[in-house]
């Protein structure tokens, strides 16, 4: 990401130090190794772990349903209904209540939601 390039190119301009080129910056360099060791460390450890903090947030998008427009969408519901059927269709009348029933169901369909039938023999 842009603003952690940025972030950590920031991070690494503080660590410059300065030193004279003669005995004394010598010293000075070899007195900040230690600290800028630890420095170097801690730098590590957060961007590390920035890291790991977009990847979880990378693979919560991924999770996360689209439509065919790649906008993100809820998780839909299933909602289980049963219907009763006659062992045997005798009449159109018979199909005719099934496709009456089947077309009720149409309007509890969303976008959100899913309808799962179970077929169940007349008692």
């Amino acid at each position: 990401m842009p603003e952690d390039r940025g972030w950590f190119v920031a991070q690494v301009d503080n660590l410059g130090i300065t030193a004279s080129a003669d005995l004394p910056g010598l010293r000075k360099l070899l007195a900040n190794d230690f600290d800028q060791n630890a420095r170097l460390r801690d730098l590590e450890q957060q961007v590390a772990s920035r890291a790991a903090q977009r990847r979880r947030e990378t693979d919560a998008v991924k999770e996360q349903p689209t439509d065919e427009t790649g906008v993100a969408t809820q998780p839909k519901t299933t909602q289980t209904i049963e219907l009763y059927l006659p062992p045997v269709i005798e009449t159109g009348e018979q199909i005719e209540a099934l496709v009456m029933k089947l077309k009720a169901l149409i309007t509890q369909l969303s976008a959100s939601r899913n309808l799962r039938i179970r077929w169940k023999d007349k008692p």
